[in-house]
């Protein structure tokens, strides 16, 4: 058997069966530009060609066409980033394309619990980004449209929330958390030099632990300093200011 047969012998398993150590990093990835790759292509296609287009349901099965001995039990790829169905606009673009709320999420959440059930024992942390590409940011509002069913039926072990400025809506959608998840708070923006003070990021975990308790929070950057290497607008003096501002309040505020 040449060296190809044997690659593709090894690629049996179903996703949700559980994906083989070796081929697990690749898998994950290859689903993650799945998904990335229709948040961007599915809405401009749709654009310039209509509703008759490329879905997003095609996806799977021209691969599976491609390379038969690919076993996916996980039919459906290309939801979008789950935070852009906070939008009502963006709600609305999907579900006139017969993509509602509900069918988008069942699908995406799905999937990503058949990656991180392959991946244990390890810690799984979810982050429900809003943003962050060269200082920019997607969306506006609570997370409220889709905290039931992901906060409720993801398999994660931490959710990763953005809460750094006043387009992060309040606090309510935390109560939606089961009690065996752990909230990471995005209280510290990564799109700005403006270092925030001690005592407003008290005041926030304070405002947040009256709806899941403070002994289940943690606080975090809302999101990495840069997402590509085109960077944000941001200082490395600012970045060590805002990670050093972190540990102090966690130390102080969250205990040890």
């Amino acid at each position: 058997m040449d060296g190809q047969a044997d690659r593709r012998s090894e690629v049996t398993r179903s996703v949700s069966g559980g994906i083989r150590r070796r081929v697990w990093a690749s898998a994950w990835v290859a689903l993650l530009l799945a998904i990335l790759g229709f948040l961007v292509i599915y809405p401009i296609l749709t654009l310039l060609v209509g509703a008759d287009g490329p879905q997003p349901t095609a996806l799977v099965g021209e691969l599976e066409t491609a390379n038969p001995d690919l076993e996916v039990e996980v039919y459906e790829g290309g939801q979008p980033h789950y935070p852009l169905l906070i939008d009502p606009g963006w709600r609305a673009f999907y579900e006139e394309r017969g993509w509602p709320l509900q069918r988008w999420l069942g699908y995406g959440i799905e999937l990503d619990n058949a990656v991180i059930d392959a991946g244990r024992p390890a810690t799984f942390g979810f982050h429900l980004c809003r943003g962050n590409q060269l200082s920019r940011w997607l969306v506006a509002g609570s997370y409220d449209p889709i905290a039931g069913p992901v906060f409720g039926t993801v398999h994660a072990d931490r959710l990763l929330l953005e809460y750094d400025d006043e387009r992060s809506g309040t606090f309510d959608a935390l109560g939606l958390v089961p009690d065996d998840k752990v909230v990471v708070l995005g209280l510290v923006t990564t799109k700005t030099s403006r270092v925030e003070t001690a005592q407003d990021l008290a005041a926030r975990l304070k405002q947040a632990g009256a709806r899941i308790g403070s002994d289940r929070l943690a606080i975090s950057p809302q999101c990495g300093f840069a997402t590509s290497s085109a960077g944000n607008a941001i200082t490395p003096e600012a970045q060590r200011a805002k990670l050093a501002l972190l540990v102090r309040v966690a130390q102080d505020v969250l205990g040890p």
